[in-house]
């Protein structure tokens, strides 16, 4: 079975465009934030949401189990302001002072077609409850996707990827911000995920890596050393991520 059978058979991806959905996207990132990974304290959302000053010109997408309905994982794509073009994204509110210094590539894109890959995140309670299940199904997940602790694996990092792959399309984005830890960048790697780092370690909620991503040159290094993954990520290349200069098909 292929990785988009595999995947279909098990999670949906669902664009979090309905009012309960976004609820469901907001209390998940507490869950992570606020009670897996007490980065954030719990006290300053005390209606059990996380939510900040970029959500509002965000476009967000979730992870449903089928089998038990859970939402494990999200991801948002913080789009640029086009009332302000000008308008800071969070990478650089927090780490541009340390951007390097002779990025002429910054300098030759449009803001309109960048945007910043954000609040990647999957909860460790929510996949332990997937397993349980899974272990009582038939259908149940094959350890080909299971971490040696018995956790999901690969399978929901690509789904999340195929979400920003989604609505980057939707929104013709051609160039993705994102800030990553040092060993998510060496794993993204791994897969011909290659974002270029453009500035040293930084801090904010541990150690980031602020990188930027063209987004036809990474779909490209995808579909050259990882053909499968680019299939599943593109929907088998239907997704074209273009603005009006550049694309994939």
């Amino acid at each position: 079975m292929n990785l988009t059978d595999y995947f279909s058979r098990h999670f949906e991806i669902l664009s979090a465009n309905t009012d309960d959905l976004i609820e469901e996207v907001l209390r998940l990132r507490y869950q992570v934030y606020c009670v897996e990974k007490t980065i954030l304290k719990g006290s300053h959302h005390t209606d059990c949401k996380e939510r900040d000053l970029y959500d509002p010109r965000s476009v967000h997408h979730l992870i449903r189990h089928k089998l038990t309905g859970l939402y494990v994982a999200t991801v948002r794509l913080i789009l640029p302001d086009l009332n302000d073009p000008e308008s800071r994204f969070p990478m650089e509110e927090y780490c541009s002072q340390c951007f390097y210094k002779d990025l002429s590539l910054l300098q030759n894109i449009s803001r309109d077609s960048l945007a910043e890959v954000s609040r990647f995140l999957i909860s460790k309670s929510r996949e332990r409850q997937i397993m349980e299940a899974s272990n009582l199904d038939k259908r149940g997940l094959i350890s080909g996707y299971r971490r040696k602790d018995g956790l999901l694996c690969y399978l929901l990092l690509f789904g999340l990827f195929s979400a920003v792959v989604r609505m980057t399309a939707l929104n013709r984005i051609s160039f993705w911000y994102v800030g990553v830890e040092p060993s998510f960048h060496r794993l993204l790697t791994r897969f011909g995920i290659d974002f270029t780092p453009i500035g040293p370690l930084f801090e904010y909620h541990g150690q980031r890596l602020p990188c930027l991503g063209s987004t036809t040159s990474i779909l490209a290094g995808i579909q050259k050393y990882r053909p499968e993954i680019w299939k599943f990520l593109t929907e088998g290349g239907r997704l074209v991520l273009a603005d009006s200069r550049e694309g994939l098909s």
